[in-house]
């Protein structure tokens, strides 16, 4: 294994994005709800920065394998990313490059592996490797890392491997018979849900780092079916919201502060 760093709907004379809409009704300097990861709209909840603490002190202890697991829009890739932006240490981007053989002498197939972003902390040991999506490599992929990487002795190629994943890879785990998982310490970080309260905070916190001035646009029963529309998701949480926004002011017009 190796380690290769490495048209939109015409309101009056503005012509507008669909998606983008409400932004121009609301006045406001951006989409607060996008579904990319936009760390400028990060909100800390206790419970998130409390699992993230948790996760820097694994990184610094002695587990060889970290799993932080979530359901998609739980904000797996939010927690990576504040992970990242607070961390001690050189991390890099990466690319694993990956190959093994099996007893027959065939190659089983990890170009997924090898396609997969990675992130990478070198070591005066073993690098520490961390991956995002990591339910996204296959049970073969997952056991080549974790026997060919992680395996005890002399063979073992890093130091630590973080994987943030959904909860479909703890079956993939649980089926992987490789010996080396008797001497694995393995520890779990589970992404927490969000509150009703919590979300009214955080739709609220986003909108106004987008530029809001006026009134809060949701009301309490919108923050009510919202929250529960979502399961406590802050991904889903955006979708609604921008779902909700987008219906309600499609037929408003633009405030003087248009962008």
């Amino acid at each position: 294994m190796r380690v290769q760093y490495k048209t939109g709907i015409k309101t009056g004379a503005l012509k507008i994005k669909p998606d983008q809409f409400y932004k121009t009704v609301l006045g406001l300097k951006k989409v607060p709800f996008s579904p990319e990861v936009d760390n400028t709209f990060f909100y800390a909840f206790p419970p998130f920065v409390q699992r993230l603490n948790v996760l820097r002190r694994l990184v610094q202890g002695r587990d060889f394998l970290i799993l932080v697991i979530g359901e998609k829009g739980s904000g797996k890739t939010t927690m990576l990313n504040q992970f990242l932006i607070s961390a001690k240490g050189n991390w890099h981007t990466c690319r694993i490059r990956a190959h093994s053989t099996t007893i027959s002498g065939s190659s089983p197939s990890l170009d997924n592996l090898n396609e997969h972003q990675a992130f990478i902390l070198p070591d005066d040991e073993l690098p520490i490797v961390m991956f995002d999506d990591a339910h996204e490599l296959t049970g073969v992929e997952l056991q080549y890392l974790l026997k060919d990487a992680l395996a005890p002795g002399g063979s073992r190629k890093l130091k630590r491997l973080i994987l943030f994943s959904e909860p479909s890879i703890n079956a993939t785990m649980a089926s992987l018979s490789a010996p080396f998982t008797r001497e694995t310490v393995l520890n779990k970080v589970h992404m927490s849900l969000i509150s009703e309260t919590e979300t009214h905070d955080y739709l609220f916190h986003r909108l106004k780092i987008a530029g809001l001035t006026g009134k809060n646009p949701f009301k309490s029963a919108d923050i009510k079916s919202i929250h529960k529309a979502a399961g406590g998701l802050p991904g889903r949480v955006n979708e609604k919201a921008h779902t909700l926004l987008l219906n309600r002011l499609s037929g408003e017009k633009p405030t003087s502060r248009s962008n």
